[in-house]
């Protein structure tokens, strides 16, 4: 649920969605802005008696840049902050640990529930949601047919490879298409993912993730900026217990009439993810690579909590981010909204590239603020163009769809089917041959069988990864079946000389 929602009731943002979209022309954009926009985003705003300081504009940066990694956690909430409840244990005593080391404060996100597009969208933009339409999420509207400015382009003039990384499907949101719009350079969906486990409701498990975010980084020798967005603490959360399920935590007091059940399961689902935190730091300590970790919830958990309940004037739309870097504790303690956070954390490094970056670096908590946020947004989506001198600037990316090739390497008949060699195989990969899809039982990252299917000479073989079961997401080069050398990979097989690929 968005704020929106919260400020103006289901119907009418139900029925406004419907046919108010984007951002409306801002009073005083035709007359004035094009006059100010570099007042706008100077270094150096002018000062109004009696408001809040402001962030200077970072050095330069230096030589030598960190990796970026933002962690998006799927409905991560410190339970602490509930009046009226406890526990048998913390359940995220990783992230307790980390807000006692490193800078950290509340996040205000647009959201509460759901809606995780809408959170990513302002930490990856800069832009507020609550400029756009009631109910709107950018990613299926506006970013289906424009670029938009983002920290992946800003980043990209200091030598970054913007990679995404989700333990979920690569269509949902759209995402596997908007990505494109946003910079990003690498995508890696479930559906480039082997190993994957999943937890009662059926969500992959966020473990899985580790392994892929340092794939990412390991795959280009520059400075890598990671958006890694989990996906194990998702609801709908469970009203009566699962069968042969052990809860490591349990709920020892809550209120009166509050169903103990689905909290139960969110708990120990939350831990997880949490066991996951300290996993990611503990793989990317081990790279001995410069990296800064920002890890961060996108929104509260739909468990129907009150916002009495919340201790030390928490909302029901405040989460928070901690700055986990291998430097030791960089930057200061403060409370940010969420399209605040990209350009605090950049900032921490002497960049300030970015249209909305400076103007968040060098205006926030000045008058005027919210009013040139929203007709800077409006300029650079829907408007002029008047910040990038009259045109966009940002081109379309080729989103490479996993950081590794899926590849063929041999192919071979068995009495009981076909076998397929490579690597990178998934259980979203389908074996194709002549162009007609075959059933494929997946045997591993390097093995793939097709039962009952005998290849014949000349039979063209691809891999297909496909999505949601129709959707055709990407597919290896074409391997040419011949007879001769089936018999020799089979042959290979049978001596236990098989070359495995890692």
């Amino acid at each position: 649920m968005s704020d929106t929602y919260r400020d103006y009731g289901f119907t009418y943002c139900f029925l406004a969605g419907i046919v108010d979209r984007g951002i409306s022309k801002p009073s005083g954009y035709d007359n004035d802005f094009r006059d100010v926009i570099s007042d706008i985003i100077s270094d150096e705003p002018t000062k109004t008696p009696g408001s809040d300081t402001t962030d200077s504009t970072p050095d330069q940066p230096p030589e030598q840049l960190p990796n970026i990694i933002f962690v998006q956690l799927e409905s991560f909430f410190d339970p602490s902050y509930l009046k009226s409840f406890s526990f048998s244990e913390n359940p995220t005593p990783v992230f307790s640990e980390l807000k006692k080391n490193y800078s950290h404060g509340r996040l205000r996100v647009p959201t509460y529930g759901g809606g995780t597009a809408n959170t990513e969208f302002e930490v990856l933009t800069g832009m507020r949601i609550c400029d756009f339409g009631p109910s709107e999420y950018p990613y299926q509207t506006v970013l289906q047919k424009s670029t938009c400015e983002s920290v992946c382009y800003n980043l990209s003039a200091h030598g970054y490879t913007a990679h995404a990384v989700h333990n979920y499907r690569a269509n949902f949101y759209d995402r596997v298409k908007v990505y494109g719009n946003l910079g990003f350079n690498t995508f890696t969906p479930i559906e480039y993912m082997s190993g994957t486990e999943v937890n009662p409701l059926g969500w992959a498990d966020d473990s899985v993730l580790t392994r892929y975010v340092i794939s990412a980084m390991d795959s280009t020798d520059g400075p890598d900026l990671v958006y890694c967005v989990t996906v194990q603490t998702h609801g709908k959360y469970p009203t009566v217990p699962f069968r042969n399920t052990e809860d490591r935590i349990k709920v020892t007091d809550l209120p009166e009439d509050y169903p103990e059940v689905p909290l139960t399961y969110y708990l120990n689902q939350l831990r997880q993810t949490d066991e996951f935190i300290g996993e990611l730091i503990s793989a990317v300590e081990k790279t001995g690579e410069d990296t800064v970790i920002v890890f961060f919830g996108d929104h509260l958990p739909d468990l129907g909590f009150e916002e009495e309940w919340l201790k030390d004037g928490m909302t029901l739309y405040d989460t928070e981010y901690v700055i986990w870097s291998s430097r030791g504790r960089i930057g200061d303690n403060e409370n940010l909204f969420s399209y605040q956070l990209s350009a605090k954390t950049v900032s921490l490094f002497g960049i300030s590239d970015g249209v909305l970056t400076k103007f968040h670096q060098t205006w926030r908590g000045q008058k005027n603020y919210e009013k040139y946020l929203e007709m800077i947004e409006y300029d650079l989506l829907y408007g002029e163009c008047f910040a990038y001198g009259g045109s966009n600037p940002f081109a379309v990316t080729e989103v490479k769809l996993g950081v590794r090739d899926i590849v063929i390497t041999g192919a071979g008949n068995t009495g009981d089917g076909a076998v397929i060699s490579g690597r990178g195989f998934t259980e979203a990969s389908r074996i194709y041959v002549n162009g007609i899809v075959r059933k494929t039982v997946y045997d591993g990252e390097n093995t793939l069988t097709a039962p009952g299917l005998k290849l014949k000479d000349g039979d063209a073989l691809t891999v297909v990864q496909i999505s949601d079961g129709i959707f055709r997401l990407g597919q290896t080069d074409e391997y040419i079946f011949r007879s001769e050398k089936g018999d020799s990979f089979l042959k290979g097989i049978a001596d236990s000389r098989f070359l495995c690929y890692n």
